[in-house]
């Protein structure tokens, strides 16, 4: 299979990976530690807008230029993106709680912080305001996406994976292995509306998953888990809101999905992964990430990611008038499977129209 992996991450400076290991020994306000993602979140945005007030080529050692909150503030106002956009209110709010967390771990108090705190809570009141408003936010990635959602719809991803499937084959035997894996990973989504959980999925049998279960180890993956003939079961430990859902279980129902699996892992898996790279590596998240955007583009000339399949996929379908108990019952199900409440899978993952 071709390349599949992002582009080289830059190296930390010292000043950087000092800063990270401070907030990861720091708290939140109710007591509970930052994940190491959220660090690098912050650590990610703060460097990001750095070289715009420091001297060419100078190195960031402190963050003594974050003291002028107005001009940083302007300059988040009125400076466009790469991409040629304004700020969105997200990303303004994700860098002004970066700023904040990275400046009270150094030891900066109120004088300094409270111009950030206004801005930040000025645009949490905005981002209230759309979502009560059933607003999608004024995101770079909300407006693509948007794009995406008004160009796709259900049936052209089921086409999609039905091309997908006839191209992987030759006289039934298997000659394109990642076009059956695309179009296995992609009919998993009409039916779970996970994130990029399949990534570092093993697959396990019923008998052997319980004896990991009495040891603990089955914590350290997600997993696959076989049960009686054509019985599959997802069962996920990692993933991004796993601090508060602790475990998701997903047993595998639909038709299609059930039929998609089982030519899969008879004709396509190698190895203990659910999908892999043709070394029998597993792919990661980022890899799963860039093989959909990628791939996908190619038929609909627009990317499809893990989050656009939740929502073409979602049970609301941007219908809130005829809610039936039916609906509610799906709703909440696929808001488990996500791994959020069913209110967070109302009003971010609806596609409206």
């Amino acid at each position: 299979m071709g390349r599949t992996g992002g582009r080289q991450k830059r190296e930390r400076t010292d000043f950087e990976i000092q800063l990270k290991k401070d907030i990861l020994s720091k708290k939140r306000n109710d007591g509970t530690p930052y994940s190491e993602k959220s660090v690098d979140t912050f650590i990610n945005n703060i460097v990001k807008i750095a070289p715009s007030f420091l001297g060419k080529a100078e190195i960031m050692v402190n963050l003594k230029w974050l003291e002028d909150s107005q001009k940083v503030i302007k300059w988040l106002n009125t400076t466009n993106t790469r991409q040629g956009y304004p700020y969105s209110i997200q990303s303004k709010l994700s860098i002004y709680q970066s700023i904040i967390v990275g400046m009270n771990t150094m030891g900066y108090t109120e004088e300094h912080l409270s111009p950030y705190w206004i801005e930040r809570d000025t645009l949490r009141g905005q981002k209230d305001v759309a979502i009560a408003n059933k607003e999608s936010f004024d995101t770079t990635t909300a407006k693509n996406q948007k794009a995406v959602l008004d160009g796709v719809s259900k049936q052209d991803i089921f086409e999609l994976i039905g091309m997908l499937h006839h191209d992987s084959f030759n006289e039934n035997q298997l000659v394109d292995r990642k076009k059956l894996m695309i179009a296995t990973i992609l009919q998993i989504h009409t039916e779970f509306p996970f994130r990029n959980d399949l990534a570092d999925m093993k697959v396990i049998t019923e008998d052997n998953y319980k004896k990991l279960v009495e040891t603990g180890e089955d914590k350290l993956f997600n997993w696959l888990i076989l049960g009686k003939k054509d019985e599959y079961k997802f069962v996920l430990n990692k993933f991004k809101t796993q601090r508060k859902y602790g475990m998701i279980v997903g047993e595998v129902e639909n038709d299609a999905t059930i039929a998609m699996l089982s030519l899969w892992l008879a004709m396509g898996r190698q190895g203990e992964y659910l999908f892999s790279k043709d070394e029998e590596q597993p792919l990661t998240r980022n890899n799963i990430s860039v093989l959909l955007s990628v791939e996908t583009k190619k038929y609909f000339k627009m990317p499809i990611s893990t989050t656009i399949l939740a929502k073409v996929f979602n049970a609301v379908d941007g219908s809130y008038t005829e809610i039936t108990p039916e609906k509610i019952a799906t709703i909440k199900k696929q808001s488990y499977l996500r791994g959020h409440n069913p209110l967070t899978h109302i009003t971010h993952y609806t596609a409206r129209h």
